[in-house]
């Protein structure tokens, strides 16, 4: 399964969804331990910083500390695995805000069109 020689699709799909299963366990529990989804109020800005600053936070443990293995760090020190993991949440988290906005927009053209609609059929009265 994982020589990255052979590696087939549907090897990585399940990869890929085991982390999915990983991350919605770990995004519940911090959701119940921060007290709820507050992040979601800073918009697309927010999100950004907090992807911006998670890749730094890459950045110095693999280039500035020199860890290029997984066997390069301690036991009880963070990880690059729990740092891409944060990262992936906060990926997913910007995507979502991403579609928040887009179904917002639709509500509001939505009005628009109905106020415009009722505007002119005021009009013909």
């Amino acid at each position: 399964m994982y020589d990255r020689n052979k590696l087939t699709i549907e090897e990585e799909i399940e990869f890929m969804q085991s982390v999915f299963d990983r991350y919605k366990k770990t995004k519940t529990k911090k959701t119940a331990d921060y007290g709820g989804l507050k992040h979601y109020r800073l918009g697309l800005i927010g999100h950004t910083s907090d992807i911006a600053r998670k890749s730094e936070r890459l950045v110095n443990l693999i280039i500035r500390k020199g860890k290029m293995d997984i066997s390069d760090f301690k036991k009880d020190e963070e990880t690059i695995e729990d740092t891409v993991n944060d990262l992936l949440g906060y990926v997913i988290m910007m995507l979502h805000e991403i579609e928040i906005q887009r179904h917002e927009r639709k509500l509001k053209n939505r009005r628009k069109k109905y106020r415009m609609l009722h505007d002119t059929e005021a009009d013909d009265e």
